[in-house]
């Protein structure tokens, strides 16, 4: 046996602690930071994980709704619906319509955001004239002097 290497034992993957879900966070973005961390936690733990991946007053928003148990996909639709703000069809068009770069937001930042809100704002929607539309509010919206 070489040195540095163990008897046909796995090295344990080690990820660092995802920061807590506080309301008004793209909970998109930590979903996508908290499951791979997630899956590496011992099935009988994940609840808690889960839990104590939450800010106070998330915490206290949806503690009672996730089940006991083996935590699945149900548990992060609890968590969306919960968590986040449902917008009606035409407040999600509007904020597409009127959605320009922020100051201190990259040009990539801005364009990856207005394509989320496309993708929810224009359903229904050829995907071509919906390409077309974001290219339009992308060039409208844009502030930035690095394009």
């Amino acid at each position: 046996m070489r040195l540095g290497q163990s008897a046909n034992k796995p090295t344990p993957v080690s990820l660092p602690v995802p920061d807590k879900f506080d309301i008004g966070d793209n909970f998109d973005m930590w979903e996508a930071r908290v499951r791979p961390y997630f899956e590496l936690r011992e099935p009988g733990h994940r609840r808690y994980t889960l839990l104590s991946l939450l800010g106070q007053d998330a915490f206290t928003l949806v503690h009672q709704e996730i089940p006991e148990g083996k935590v699945s996909e149900e548990a992060f639709s609890i968590l969306r619906k919960i968590l986040t703000p449902q917008k009606t069809m035409s407040e999600l068009r509007d904020e597409f319509r009127y959605r320009t770069q922020k100051s201190g937001e990259g040009v990539r930042q801005y364009s990856v955001e207005l394509e989320k809100i496309a993708r929810q704002a224009l359903v229904g929607y050829d995907p071509l004239m919906r390409e077309m539309l974001t290219l339009h509010r992308f060039i409208d919206g844009v502030n930035s002097a690095a394009v």
